[in-house]
């Protein structure tokens, strides 16, 4: 049974683009898309622990946490951090979504690996082979997290 997803950000609750304004300003744009936050009541109302993680800081990825009421935490080292934080056993009950190659060691260490339609055809193609991989029919930012916690709810 899982009892914990971890999403990565960019590229899964993100489309992977970045949109910078006219006026030379530091200020940049994300997009979420709803399906994805109604992704994480449900996790919630089942008890499933649900965290973000990406391999970026960003103000407006800890906002939209916060906001949400989930944790979302910064490393370089997916897979380590994981291993420190929750212990590789953990890992026998954990879900995760990722979108690039920093993904790939902490995909293939859970039970349950997804990546957005969208991700990088490397790591879409090795997901797709994994026995419990899953490559979602959406796109990072259209719903691929909803859809990832969707599967993961009609396996169990």
């Amino acid at each position: 049974m899982i009892d914990l997803v971890i999403t990565d950000v960019d590229g899964v609750l993100t489309n992977n683009m970045v949109m910078y304004s006219s006026d030379r300003s530091s200020s940049r744009t994300w997009a979420f898309n709803q399906y994805d936050w109604e992704a994480v009541t449900m996790l919630k109302k089942q008890g499933i622990e649900n965290i973000m993680l990406s391999g970026s800081e960003n103000t407006a990825f800890l906002n939209r946490a916060q906001h949400l009421g989930i944790e979302y935490y910064r490393s370089d080292n997916k897979l380590e951090w994981a291993f420190d934080t929750y212990g590789q056993r953990r890992m026998q009950q954990t879900a995760f979504i990722g979108n690039d190659i920093i993904d790939l060691p902490l995909l293939r260490s859970v039970a349950i690996a997804g990546v957005p339609l969208d991700a990088y055809p490397n790591v879409r193609s090795m997901v797709s082979r994994f026995h419990f991989g899953y490559v979602c029919e959406l796109g990072g930012g259209q719903g691929a997290f909803r859809e990832f916690v969707d599967h993961i709810f009609l396996m169990f």
